[in-house]
């Protein structure tokens, strides 16, 4: 007796169709999120096409250019696919999850952010942006290891109780094509000066990113080495130039008095890694995996950081502690060049941990699949 095949499965991840196409990819994570994950579930032997579900009622998208993946609308997507999963946007509407369920399709929600603090921020600021809660819920929720602790329980009562951690993924595709458009190159060098040139990259638009405990840490270096620490550039902060709270602080530390301390727009990495700055301090609350460490650590330079998930590689130091962070910083500066060399297996460990191509991180993420499906 011959057994049947098991059909593959048709997916489709949502993108927002409104997004300038210079945006897709830098302007948040969301953009390489979808191509990353795009990318691993064409790996999958469970998987017959994946597909960019253009929302809201878009037939385009600049991200299926990118990535060479076919683009549907939402309509389309509910009357042809397997799966959905709602990652770029919350595209479907009552009436396709109908459709969807109706012909033994399953809808998914990918959450790749804390969505739980951006309700809370929400509901304190009185803006009424919070999260939007699909009644007709959905028949599984992933959610990415560093966004597990605030959301879980959030999500196991208000959307599935099918809430599993989903595999955090990167790939360097999308940073390599980058570095391709610059005169320079992003990819470490020992630097000519003695004294280093750090950039914070924080966006400042919600409380676990934001600059202070990275300005406090290199304030602590520059007080103990300041023959180290030539600069400190805090990107992402050129709209707080103004205000009070940001040109007190400054004033009350050493970087700020001797002009060493200032504010710009946002910028990409490979733009400026190895020209502007050649060390990167990061500080992020109850979010220890972020794509701006992998592209750190991948192109080589310092990256001093409070993520317990990879405390291995970098300079790490606990969070909230920029006392810590600036002994850390100034041991870390100092000594690059030797400690990147006896970092390197772990740091090629660490990003393979989480790469599209690893074995493990695609066999959970067929799990998951099933799981949803059954």
């Amino acid at each position: 007796m011959v057994l049947a095949k098991k059909a593959r499965l048709k997916i489709g991840i949502t993108a927002h169709a409104g997004i300038k196409p210079i945006n897709t990819l830098w302007s948040n994570g969301i953009g390489q999120n979808i191509g990353y994950l795009a990318l691993l579930l064409r790996r999958l032997q469970i998987v017959d096409s994946v597909n960019i579900v253009s929302c809201p009622d878009g037939e385009t998208h600049t991200l299926g250019t990118m990535f060479g993946l076919p683009v549907v609308s939402m309509d389309t997507a509910a009357a042809t696919l397997d799966i959905i999963i709602e990652l770029g946007i919350r595209g479907a509407q009552p009436h396709h999850i109908d459709t969807l369920r109706n012909r033994g399709g399953k809808i998914i929600n990918y959450v790749a952010g804390n969505t739980l603090v951006i309700n809370l921020e929400a509901l304190a600021r009185d803006t009424g942006n919070g999260d939007w809660i699909n009644p007709k819920g959905y028949d599984a929720v992933w959610i990415t290891p560093q966004n597990w602790h605030t959301n879980h329980g959030y999500f196991k009562l208000t959307y599935s109780p099918k809430t599993s951690i989903a595999p955090h993924i990167w790939d360097p595709v999308c940073l390599n094509q980058a570095a391709f458009d610059f005169k320079h190159s992003p990819f470490y060098k020992t630097p000519k000066e003695k004294a280093w040139a750090l950039g914070c990259f924080e966006p400042n638009i919600n409380v676990y990113k934001t600059f202070h405990l990275s300005l406090l840490t290199a304030e602590n270096a520059y007080r103990q080495r300041p023959d180290l620490v030539g600069r400190l550039l805090l990107f992402g902060a050129y709209k707080l130039r103004e205000t009070a709270h940001l040109t007190e602080l400054f004033a009350s530390l050493k970087l700020g008095q001797d002009k060493k301390v200032f504010v710009e727009n946002r910028l990409l990495l490979a733009e400026i890694m190895g020209r502007d700055i050649n060390a990167v301090v990061s500080h992020q609350w109850q979010n220890n995996l972020n794509y701006l460490y992998w592209e750190v650590l991948y192109l080589g330079w310092p990256l001093i950081h409070n993520s317990i998930q990879f405390s291995d590689v970098g300079y790490y130091y606990p969070e909230f502690d920029p006392k810590k962070g600036g002994e850390i910083m100034v041991d870390g500066l100092e000594n690059h060049n030797e400690y990147r060399v006896k970092q390197a297996d772990a740091i090629r460990e660490t990003l393979f941990r989480y790469s599209i191509e690893n074995p493990k991180v695609q066999a959970r993420y067929t799990e998951l699949i099933e799981e949803a499906m059954s």
